[in-house]
C-alpha cells in the first residue's frame, strides 16, 4: 500500500487545502472538521482557525486596535490567543462598524477620534473555529517555508480510487517579491508519515543541492500545481 492524500506547500504564499469527497478504498471526507487525528502534520501544516464563516474575514492585527505596549505585537491575518486578549482560545478582529457584521460578533472598545471623542464606530471581534481545512504554511506569508500531512492509513493502489480535493492559495498579494510561490504537489509515497522535503523549488518534496536532487521523500509519486 501507499501513503495517500498528502499535500504539500513551500515558498512564500499561504496555501490551504480542504478535500471535497475522497472515496473509492473505504473513507471520505467532505473537510478536515474533527479528522485531524487521521493526518500527521509535519512542517508548518496544521488545522487551520478562521472567523465564523457567517462573519468577515480576519483583519490584519497590525491594521487593527492598536496592541498594549509591552507585549510583542501580534501581526498578519490568522487567529491568535495573544496573552493581553480576552480569550485563551484564538479569536480576531472582525471589523470596525457602528453595528455588528453579524451575529457571532462581539463588541470591543469604541473607536475615538483624534481629539479622543467617539465616533460611533467600535471594535468588533469574533472566536475563531476550525474551518474544516489545513493550513500547510503560515499566513502572512514567509519565505521558505513548508508543510504537509499524510494519510495515516495506507491504500492499496492497485484498486481503483477516486480523489477529489480543492487547493487556495490565499493572500499572495502580500508577497510582492514572489506573488504566491512556489506551490502545491498532491503526493502517493511509500517513505512513512515522517517525510517532507525541502523549501522553495524543492516544494516539500524533493530535496536538491549542488550536485543533485539526491534527497527528499523516496518511492513517490507527485503532481505539482506549480505557481511560481
Amino acid at each position: 500500500g501507499m501513503r495517500l492524500a498528502s499535500l504539500l506547500g513551500a515558498g512564500t504564499g499561504h496555501a490551504m487545502v480542504a478535500v471535497a469527497g475522497i472515496s473509492g478504498t473505504g473513507f471520505e471526507y467532505t473537510d478536515f472538521q474533527n479528522y485531524d487525528v487521521d493526518f500527521s502534520f509535519l512542517g508548518d501544516a496544521a488545522p487551520w482557525f478562521t472567523s465564523p464563516l457567517s462573519c468577515p474575514r480576519c483583519l490584519a492585527w497590525e491594521l487593527a486596535k492598536d496592541q498594549p505596549i509591552g507585549f510583542t505585537k501580534v501581526t498578519g491575518y490568522t487567529c491568535q490567543a495573544p496573552p493581553w486578549g480576552p480569550s485563551k482560545q484564538p479569536w480576531c478582529y472582525i471589523a470596525d462598524s457602528p453595528t455588528p457584521p453579524c451575529v457571532q460578533a462581539i463588541r470591543d472598545d469604541p473607536i475615538l477620534s483624534a481629539a479622543g471623542t467617539p465616533t460611533g464606530s467600535y471594535w468588533w471581534r469574533a472566536a475563531c473555529e476550525l474551518s474544516g481545512r489545513i493550513g500547510l504554511t503560515p499566513s502572512p506569508p514567509v519565505p521558505r517555508r513548508r508543510g504537509c500531512f499524510w494519510r495515516k492509513e495506507r491504500i492499496q493502489i492497485q484498486r481503483a480510487f477516486r480523489i477529489d480535493f480543492q487547493v487556495a492559495i490565499l493572500q499572495s498579494e502580500l508577497d510582492l517579491k514572489f506573488g504566491g510561490g512556489d506551490g502545491v504537489v498532491f503526493v502517493m509515497q511509500n517513505d512513512g508519515t515522517d517525510a517532507i522535503g525541502g523549501t522553495g523549488q524543492d516544494l516539500g518534496v524533493g530535496k536538491s543541492d549542488r550536485t543533485g536532487f539526491g534527497a527528499g521523500i523516496r518511492n513517490a509519486l507527485g503532481i505539482e500545481l506549480r505557481t511560481f
